[in-house]
């Protein structure tokens, strides 16, 4: 027994979902007030991600630019579905 539906619309929309990843970037600009930072991913620091949410267990605070953080990226496809994770 499959655990799949057999239909042909449940397979067409598995093959269009991307897979979640993550991403190591510099985080470019803290945002205080609205808990969002702008990131330049290391694969491509000329491009600056803005207004990336922050994870709640990370304090705002502490938070400066030029620290180096993970970013969950959920959809490749959409830059603005991503929550920086963590700075290390």
């Amino acid at each position: 027994m499959s655990l799949q539906p057999g239909n042909d619309t449940f397979q067409k929309q598995q093959r269009k979902l991307v897979r979640a990843t993550f991403k190591k970037a510099f985080i470019s600009a803290v945002h205080v007030n609205s808990n969002t930072v702008d990131v330049s991913y290391a694969e491509n620091p000329l491009t600056i991600v803005r207004n990336v949410p922050i994870a709640r267990n990370v304090d705002v605070t502490l938070l400066s630019s030029g620290q180096r953080c993970r970013v969950d990226v959920f959809d490749e496809t959409n830059p603005n579905d991503c929550v920086m994770a963590y700075t290390y």
